[in-house]
């Protein structure tokens, strides 16, 4: 008769213990997963940068001359707060960082040159991804910084 009482007791505590933790692991697991019908991505876009921090800020206005290892070349006017887009270069120049769009270089020379003065360096940016939509949802951009140490 034990036998009987043990399926009994599963049929009372443990079946409506295993149907409430599948649903629970499904109601959690279903919408977040990307196959889901329930996962929807949003439609914010990103662009690919190279963001370019200074110790210091240059004098007034500047420019920035940048050069990659293969030579292609993009060149910078800046006053802070600035945005601009010529030559197919767009840019951003704030306080002490240049963001430079649609341009993401393995290497690159820096030249800066400020009413009396100039200061070149070289270096490698370092490139983190990102999803601005969430994991699995497209688009994915790239993001270079590299830290110019002015004299």
């Amino acid at each position: 008769m034990r036998p009987i009482r043990s399926k009994k007791l599963w049929l009372v505590i443990g079946l409506p213990l295993f149907l409430v933790g599948t649903i629970v692991i499904l109601l959690v697991i279903v919408p977040t997963s990307p196959l889901s019908p329930l996962h929807m991505c949003t439609l914010i876009g990103c662009q690919d940068a190279l963001e370019l921090t200074f110790s210091r800020e240059p004098p007034g206005q500047y420019s920035v001359q940048l050069t990659t290892s293969t030579g292609e070349t993009r060149s910078v006017s800046c006053t802070n707060g600035e945005f601009s887009s010529a030559d197919d270069t767009s840019y951003i120049c704030k306080t002490g960082i240049i963001s430079i769009y649609n341009f993401t270089p393995a290497s690159v020379t820096v030249e800066i040159l400020w009413q009396g003065g100039s200061y070149t360096t070289s270096g490698q940016p370092t490139y983190t991804s990102f999803q601005p939509n969430g994991p699995s949802c497209p688009p994915t951009c790239r993001v270079g910084k590299m830290l110019v140490e002015l004299p």
